[in-house]
């Protein structure tokens, strides 16, 4: 009977046992499923946008622009300043405040102009393709009174009319595809034309009588000119590395009231001239408040000349380095 009762024994500890160890891998197997599988996914917050009334732009990971409001107090730039990217801009005011339709109201569309554009400080350069563009920038050096004389044509959208106030200022431009085709004049005779398709970006200054010359009688548009003092071999290295950067604020302008607009330009091919460049143009209304010059490769700036002192909030000065005496 003894025999009996330990042969039992015997056998209820291993199956007590493995009893146990198989509980306890249901209990492993449970909580690792609650780990992996079961458990409520953590939720990840979307990062928040910028903060529109900052004016923050967004940031181009091939290019360093600016993305805050500039300051003009500094006395000098970072080495290949490229200022505001004015493209991203004209791209969010048109987001943010599309042309009035046929559909709204006057008075509908002006309650939305009422919100307005935070007035941050933009800093816009000019690339280096418009400084020799005809209506670009010229740049001229006196060597015996080391002196430096710029001179911002702008352009007109009638350049055949020396009477008109209105001026543009191109910034940035963007080449497209390029293509051609064989055209045909009304003689029949064929030539092989090249068409180039581009994008241009600027500002229209809102106080456009900048561009008037005040040496004639009458108001005729005239380049803005910008005169300093610099040595013989920085003016060297300047032409080699001219900067021009336009300093403004946002503003409303034109009819209906706008912060931007556009125009496309066509120039059409002849037989002497096989080419043709199909232009669009897309402007940001801005009042211009100061225009400074630097080197773009060392960053130094050598004039800064106010225009608007108010709209800074200190009058005229230059670089200490190069104040004319």
């Amino acid at each position: 009977m003894a025999e009996q009762k330990a042969s039992i024994v015997s056998y209820k500890v291993p199956l007590i046992v493995g009893v146990i160890i198989f509980i306890i891998f249901v209990m492993q197997l449970y909580i690792l499923r609650l780990d992996k599988g079961s458990s409520v996914p953590e939720k990840k917050e979307n990062p928040k946008p910028e903060v529109s009334n900052s004016n923050l732009l967004p940031q181009k990971e091939e290019q360093k622009y600016e993305t805050k409001s500039f300051d003009t107090k500094v006395t000098s730039l970072p080495t290949n300043y490229l200022g505001h990217d004015i493209v991203a801009l004209y791209q969010q005011l048109t987001k943010e405040f599309p042309p009035k339709d046929e559909f709204e109201s006057t008075e509908a569309y002006g309650k939305r102009l009422k919100v307005g554009y935070p007035q941050d400080i933009f800093a816009f350069v000019i690339d280096e393709a418009f400084l020799v563009d005809t209506y670009g920038i010229d740049i001229s050096y006196n060597a015996d009174e080391q002196r430096m004389v710029v001179e911002i044509k702008g352009e007109r959208p009638d350049e055949y009319n020396p009477y008109d106030e209105e001026t543009v200022i191109l910034t940035k431009g963007i080449e497209g595809k390029k293509e051609t085709y064989v055209g045909t004049n009304k003689f029949g005779v064929e030539k092989i034309v090249t068409k180039y398709h581009c994008k241009h970006y600027g500002i229209f200054p809102v106080n456009k009588k900048l561009f008037l010359d005040k040496e004639y009688s009458v108001p005729i548009r005239g380049p803005l000119k910008i005169s300093f003092k610099i040595s013989s071999e920085e003016a060297r290295d300047l032409k080699t590395n001219f900067g021009t950067l336009l300093i403004c604020k946002i503003k409303l302008s034109g009819n209906p009231l706008a912060y931007t607009f556009q125009h496309n330009e066509y120039i059409g091919a002849t037989i002497d001239t096989p080419t043709a460049v199909d232009t669009e143009r897309f402007f940001v209304n801005a009042e211009l408040i100061e225009i400074w010059v630097f080197n773009s490769k060392t960053g130094t700036v050598f004039t800064k000349k106010i225009i608007m002192p108010n709209a800074r909030g200190s009058r005229e000065r230059q670089t200490k380095k190069n104040n004319d005496k």
